[in-house]
């Protein structure tokens, strides 16, 4: 039988869902996450994840971006203005990660996407009183595809001889 058959189903097998349960924790007791907050966000991704099939490490993804935003929002999901959307994003544009760093674009993307589709799902499901087409022209910032040099890439050499020395190991 070939090694592929024995390997976990899911692309990324170390993807737990109790990483989500560790980011809400974290988010409360740092004080950027309420149990509103998490109410909502669980809904919204599990109602996704149950529409979309999203996969695990997907929701993960959303879990983690959502619980993140939290920081840049002076409110909570529920309680959010108008004003308070717009300023969020300006501060997440101005933020720095946790090394200190100014956020990627890519990261800027994700963050923008995530947001503006979570709070059209909220606006749906009756759970806030934003403009719909305001946030329909909110923006998602655009994506750096240039994000690997040709020299970063491997060779038809260097796959040839990783395989080489895999067999030998």
């Amino acid at each position: 039988m070939p090694a592929r058959a024995n390997r976990a189903p899911n692309f990324h097998p170390s993807v737990k869902m109790e990483y989500a349960d560790r980011s809400f924790l974290a988010g409360k007791e740092a004080g950027y996450i309420t149990d509103s907050d998490e109410k909502i966000i669980r809904e919204y991704v599990w109602e996704k994840a149950a529409t979309s099939h999203i996969s695990e490490g997907r929701q993960l993804k959303v879990f983690y971006t959502l619980i993140r935003w939290r920081i840049f929002l002076l409110a909570p999901y529920l309680d959010l203005t108008y004003a308070d959307v717009l300023n969020g994003i300006e501060s997440l544009k101005r933020g720095k990660n946790e090394r200190g760093n100014p956020f990627k674009k890519n990261t800027l993307h994700d963050y923008t996407r995530i947001l503006k589709a979570f709070l059209l799902w909220m606006i749906e499901n009756d759970r806030i009183e934003l403009p719909e087409k305001k946030i329909r022209k909110i923006e998602v910032i655009g994506r750096d595809y240039d994000t690997t040099e040709p020299d970063d890439l491997l060779t038809h050499d260097d796959v040839l001889k990783l395989i080489e020395v895999c067999q030998q190991a």
